[in-house]
């Protein structure tokens, strides 16, 4: 029977088969097939605590895989199944119990995804949203903000929110505000804890900008320093409602960051 057919019914029953099937279709260039149905339904079930566990963890391993497919096409409608595989990882991992082990092992694929993946379109004409970095975005949010955080994760993880913001690209839908939002999870949780980590990130973020336009005064140094800067100001922008000791001093920080690097 179709895919499609059965998703749109009001009772469904959640087989192991419906769902291999739902992970096979994930990755679909259809954005109907893919985001209204597979992965509605997928957020659905998950939320609503549907699915057994043995279920999640089969969505959880299939989606790790399926988030390094190919990683390092570039425009290839493989860009799909990794971005829409990252964004099960996430609904998983936020939404249901895992192992350290799997949070480990999900943390390292969330990092590898964001630091290699080439394919940087947000929405693709006729095929709809491909969001990687947005989508990677997502995940990363979400191992931020899990129990099994650690600060000795701290540094790879600003690496990982560092890297796509120097990959050559100007984003353009949005790509920039959805990375403050593993920064913001970890000033939520750590506050002052993070202060030192969050300061060299920072002043790292501005040393690789100004040591590119020494190296090449190219257009992809304009697109480096543009996406730079409007991270830094959407990061600025979203921590006004904070108001810790902490907060105030990183915020002139990233005015002073901002300044330096709009006069380059």
């Amino acid at each position: 029977m179709d895919i499609r057919y059965i998703l749109q019914q009001q009772e469904i029953d959640i087989t192991d088969g419906l769902i291999k099937q739902m992970l096979v279709h994930i990755g679909s260039t259809d954005p109907e097939l893919r985001d209204t149905f597979i992965y509605t339904r997928f957020q659905d079930w998950i939320i609503a605590k549907q699915l057994s566990q043995e279920q999640l963890n089969l969505v959880l391993a299939s989606s790790l895989k399926n988030s390094l497919h190919r990683l390092g096409d570039s425009e290839s409608d493989t860009v799909f199944l990794r971005s829409f595989s990252v964004l099960l990882c996430a609904l998983v991992l936020a939404y249901s119990p895992v192992t350290k082990d799997v949070y480990i092992r999900s943390f390292d694929v969330g990092r590898t995804y964001m630091e290699k993946e080439q394919d940087l379109r947000g929405h693709v004409e006729e095929k709809g949203w491909a969001h990687g970095i947005a989508h990677g975005a997502d995940l990363l949010t979400v191992l931020a903000s899990h129990r099994f955080f650690e600060l000795d994760q701290l540094e790879s993880l600003l690496v990982s929110i560092k890297t796509p913001l120097l990959k050559e690209t100007v984003f353009i839908d949005d790509e920039q505000e959805r990375l403050t939002a593993p920064v913001l999870a970890i000033i939520d949780r750590f506050d002052h804890e993070v202060s030192s980590g969050l300061t060299s990130w920072i002043r790292s973020i501005e040393h690789d900008v100004r040591k590119q336009k020494e190296e090449a005064l190219d257009l992809s140094f304009f697109h480096n320093r543009t996406n730079t800067v409007h991270f830094l100001m959407a990061l600025y922008f979203a921590l006004q409602t904070r108001t810790t000791p902490f907060i105030q001093e990183f915020q002139e920080l990233l005015e002073q960051t901002i300044q330096s690097l709009r006069q380059l």
